[in-house]
């Protein structure tokens, strides 16, 4: 009886594993990389693009209803008539989607918080690429 038990644990802990891995894994790739376009467009000061992000946050949305808040921050940042609605959108973005991407270190992508604008954002490696003022590029640290 012991036996079963423990077996039958151990089966619900593997399902409940395969399902979160399941509903992050598929399209996560896509994410971190728009994510990083994002970053970048930021950066340069470019125009951004945030339609494909939408797209993939649809999907993820359905499989998982916690990122939710991040599909709205997205539709928020694609709404934005100017740059400042556009950052305070994505400082919403980061902030939703700051477990999703600590859940995995590995793939390289970090939140990093500036504290002299109290914002987040997300982006690729470990340099600190502020993209909330250009007088304060270095300005910030990975959390």
């Amino acid at each position: 009886m012991k036996k079963k038990i423990i077996i039958f644990l151990f089966v619900v802990f593997v399902a409940i594993g395969a399902a979160e891995a399941k509903s992050i894994l598929p399209t996560r790739p896509t994410v971190l990389a728009e994510l990083g376009q994002i970053h970048h467009s930021f950066l340069e000061g470019k125009e951004v693009n945030a339609d494909r992000l939408i797209a993939v946050l649809q999907q993820e949305v359905a499989r998982d209803k916690s990122l939710s808040p991040a599909l709205k921050a997205a539709e928020k940042l694609k709404a934005g008539t100017d740059e400042k609605t556009k950052l305070e959108a994505y400082n919403e973005l980061s902030e939703s989607l700051k477990e999703y991407i600590q859940k995995d270190e590995s793939t390289g992508f970090h939140v990093f918080y500036c504290p002299m604008v109290k914002k987040k954002w997300i982006a690729s490696g470990d340099k600190v690429q502020n993209p909330y003022d250009p007088s304060m590029k270095g300005c910030g640290k990975k959390i």
